[in-house]
């Protein structure tokens, strides 16, 4: 009986992860300013600030855990971005200077 419980509840803790893993979303991007020149060191992160991640020389950048719904947040030079991820799993992204 002791045996078959565990069994159970580790069936029920396998599919809770499986369901829960499957709303996660690689997404990767790409940050550029206005010539097309790669941005680095944009911290960019999603509503929970200990999902995130830096883009490099490249300008690239890579979460492994984002929903599709998540609002991205991208910080540079004291100044903050948001942009919706709808679905998406990346995009080129643009950086302005803000007046």
């Amino acid at each position: 009986m002791k045996l078959f419980r565990s069994a159970i509840c580790g069936v029920l803790l396998f599919c809770f992860v499986n369901i829960t893993a499957q709303d996660y979303i690689p997404f990767n991007g790409i940050v550029t300013d206005a010539l097309g020149t790669p941005i680095r060191k944009v911290k960019v992160y999603v509503a929970d600030k200990n999902r995130f991640s830096f883009s490099n020389k490249e300008g690239k950048f890579g979460l492994s855990n984002v929903m599709p719904n998540d609002t991205l947040h991208l910080s540079y030079n004291n100044l903050s971005y948001t942009i919706p991820v709808d679905g998406k799993k990346g995009m080129r992204i643009l950086l302005k200077d803000q007046v």
